[in-house]
């Protein structure tokens, strides 16, 4: 699946589900192991709405909130 041109991989952990995050066939970010796929697909898609803030920001010369 994708989410704003980054590649998200769900894997079926035993204890639950992680979302494994790469752009361009690069890793970028492991998500936390969660218990259910929601909250794993939350947070994913939640680290990459900050890693595209911040890389605006970037562009723009501005600090984006922590």
């Amino acid at each position: 699946m994708s989410y704003r041109g980054y590649d998200l991989e769900q894997k079926t952990l035993m204890v639950g589900w992680q979302i494994t995050i790469t752009r361009d066939g690069k890793f970028v970010h492991n998500g936390s192991v969660t218990k259910s796929l929601a909250s794993a697909m939350d947070e994913a898609e939640k680290f990459v709405d900050r890693a595209i803030a911040q890389a605006d920001s970037a562009a723009s010369g501005v600090s984006a909130p922590a």
